[in-house]
């Protein structure tokens, strides 16, 4: 890790260089040494970067309510968890050692807080079924985030997956996976199924989950979502064909 020292004295420079006050670290693993972490929280009131809003993140089972505190006091604006599934079979497949009590108390801490939250899910893990898509669209109800980072299980090299399946010994596009079409934001990018699934039931959980969680009439009245939604429009066309999408999956059932 970079000491908390050499942090804190890019994010000033950044500061007085560029007049740029907005950071994300991009570190999964932010909160995994705490006294690093409140060492960088302290220096940014002890350097008197008091207007810095930035972004972190952490896995749910490192979060409790005075991390999550000190973190909105230095100007910790949004914290991304990842959550992946809400079935504790899905994240036992993919080794992801956390437990749905963990991710609740993980949200609660953060909201107590008064800091917004991202969900990061994915579905079309391998044994993916009806059932436990409906798990994640359960919890995700349950622990309501203001934002969500949503996709298809895509294997990438040097996972267990990837190795899993064999993919080595196949020729793939991978600039294709990272890849979406703006115009079709209702179609779900599978680039490589592992889920057992047929691509067209993929499909439409991948639909039904955005439908009764994303496009839920509680999160189309919530401000912060709707504002989330907004700014990351690119353009107006953008907007539109978003809009558009997201009619073609409330009533394409």
């Amino acid at each position: 890790m970079r000491s908390a020292t050499n942090v804190l004295d890019e994010v000033e420079e950044v500061v007085e260089r560029f007049d740029i006050h907005g950071f994300e670290f991009v570190d999964e693993l932010m909160t995994l040494d705490k006294k690093r972490l409140a060492d960088i929280c302290a220096g940014i009131d002890a350097r008197g970067l008091h207007k810095i809003r930035w972004v972190g993140s952490s896995t749910v089972n490192q979060i409790d309510y005075e991390t999550t505190r000190m973190m909105k006091e230095s100007g910790c604006t949004m914290l991304h968890l990842g959550v992946e599934s809400g079935s504790p079979e899905i994240r036992k497949r993919l080794n992801k050692r956390i437990t749905n009590e963990e991710i609740v108390n993980a949200f609660e801490a953060a909201h107590k807080a008064h800091l917004r939250t991202t969900a990061c899910i994915m579905i079309g893990s391998p044994g993916e079924t009806e059932a436990t898509v409906q798990e994640t669209i359960d919890l995700m109800k349950r622990i309501r985030p203001h934002k969500i980072a949503f996709n298809i299980v895509t294997p990438y090299p040097g996972t267990a997956i990837y190795e899993e399946f064999g993919l080595s010994d196949k020729a793939l596009d991978w600039d294709e996976a990272f890849s979406s079409d703006p115009d079709t934001p209702e179609q779900a990018v599978i680039f490589y199924n592992v889920s057992g699934l047929p691509d067209e039931e993929l499909q439409r959980l991948w639909s039904k989950f955005r439908r009764e969680v994303e496009l839920s009439p509680r999160n189309l009245l919530n401000l912060q979502m709707t504002v989330n939604r907004l700014t990351n429009a690119r353009n107006w066309r953008h907007l539109w064909h978003n809009f558009r999408g997201a009619i073609k999956i409330l009533f394409d059932r």
